[in-house]
């Protein structure tokens, strides 16, 4: 604000220097006046290129540079393993389009398909609870933080919708509940729920990218 009212206090100067000249020019019409009014335009000027202040950027100081660096490996370290667990959370849906088509080829009986469901959904809600149980590093800032958070309920959600198929679909082939013989309608009903239960893609570019623009150094950028 005070570099504002520095910068238009010039100006206004400014201005009433020419005023001033073009007024006396205007009212004396002579050599002199005329002279005197391009000095007074010369002047004017020189006098806001004197008095022009620039500002720069203030200097990050070495604090503040540890600061990121120790977030940066902060969220790198925790980064890191997060990707291992969405590999499993790929892996896991793989394992469950994989066993549909297999049993939609009739590769596979429907007690097979039971028993690799089973396995899976045990896979599935085990890296559930371990999503739903974890958060962010303590020591991220505030903004870090709440960003480390959102990509981790995003997450969670995804995991749950996905553990949510898989339970309804080993239970929809339960030996012992099921509702048809006919393996084309099984299919059918299989098709059906990983159609209307399989989540929406994990989106968390949005936060990755903030979070990336937080943690550079300034002359990294």
């Amino acid at each position: 604000m005070e570099i504002l009212s520095y910068t238009s206090a010039k100006t206004a100067i400014f201005i009433t220097l020419i005023l001033i000249g073009y007024a006396i020019y205007i009212e004396f019409r002579s050599k002199k006046m005329i002279a005197l009014f391009l000095i007074s335009i010369l002047g004017a000027s020189i006098f806001v290129l004197m008095t022009h202040v620039t500002t720069p950027e203030a200097a990050m100081t070495i604090a503040q540079k540890n600061q990121i660096l120790q977030q940066q490996h902060t969220f790198i370290d925790w980064y890191t393993n997060y990707k291992k667990d969405i590999d499993l959370l790929d892996s896991n849906w793989q394992q469950y389009d994989k066993i549909l088509q297999s049993f939609k080829n009739d590769d596979i009986s429907i007690q097979t398909v039971y028993l690799r469901l089973t396995q899976l959904q045990e896979q599935s809600l085990a890296l559930k609870n371990k999503f739903i149980q974890q958060k962010p590093p303590e020591s991220l800032e505030d903004t870090n933080y709440t960003l480390t958070a959102k990509i981790i309920e995003k997450t969670s959600n995804y995991i749950t919708m996905q553990t949510d198929v898989i339970t309804k679909s080993k239970a929809a082939v339960d030996p012992a509940n099921l509702k048809t013989k006919s393996h084309d309608e099984q299919v059918q009903i299989l098709e059906r729920i990983m159609t209307i239960g399989a989540p929406a893609p994990l989106t968390i570019a949005d936060e990755v990218a903030v979070l990336k623009e937080n943690l550079t150094l300034p002359d990294e950028k």
